[in-house]
């Protein structure tokens, strides 16, 4: 599985040369808790879509699968959802704000873009785990 990091903050323009690539989010870290928040906004020349993806971590992980995992919809493809900031796991394709935890998990964003671009950007909240 080919990947490139997205563990920075910051802002990504994604377009078709990642299609099938996977961005690595990562785990918080050794004695750290968090969550990523991510904000899709694709152009109207878009056609594809995100899956948020994730596998424990640590090193012994390092070549465990990638399966799909559930992140909390803020704003999920152009809509609120009934259920605010609830549990989701839907194919991202529009709008979309939503927050991924990363208590034991190293998530990823598996990319299926035909055509068009979007702009993703990235935040990482992260803390110190409670003893």
């Amino acid at each position: 599985m080919a990947m490139f990091p997205l563990n920075q903050r910051g802002a990504y323009k994604i377009d078709a040369t990642v299609h099938g690539l996977w961005g690595h989010l990562g785990p918080a870290g050794p004695g750290t808790t968090g969550v990523w928040t991510l904000q899709w906004e694709p152009d109207l020349s878009f056609d594809g879509q995100l899956a948020v993806q994730g596998r424990i971590a640590g090193e012994d992980a390092k070549n465990a699968v990638f399966v799909p995992m559930p992140y909390i919809a803020v704003y999920l493809n152009a809509a609120v959802p009934a259920s605010p900031r609830s549990w989701a796991s839907d194919m991202i394709q529009s709008t979309s704000w939503i927050e991924i935890p990363t208590a034991g998990s190293d998530p990823a964003v598996l990319f299926n873009i035909v055509s068009g671009f979007g702009m993703l950007y990235v935040l990482d909240v992260m803390g110190a785990s409670p003893t």
